[in-house]
């Protein structure tokens, strides 16, 4: 995706100076840039999957082996029960 960002000229400056430094592109020192920022988020989206099996009344893995033998059967329920 291309866009466009406006950069004080102190900032470009530096910015140019360090991309010849690292001998890259202002572009990829920004990808790198928005990566690095993005990470910590990233992170909190996997926190947020662990355990979501944790406060249910059921055993995941016996869910998960009903439902794996139910489709085996060519029946589907997918209301958890323990």
């Amino acid at each position: 995706m291309r866009t466009l960002v406006d950069i004080p000229a102190e900032d470009l400056k530096l910015l140019n100076g360090v991309v010849k430094t690292l001998a890259i592109s202002r572009a990829e020192f920004v990808r790198r840039a928005i990566a690095k920022s993005l990470e910590p988020h990233r992170l909190s989206q996997k926190q947020k999957a662990f355990g979501l099996w944790a406060n249910r009344p059921v055993d995941g893995l016996k869910y998960q082996e009903r439902m794996r033998k139910e489709w085996q059967e060519g029946t589907s329920s997918s209301t958890p029960t323990s």
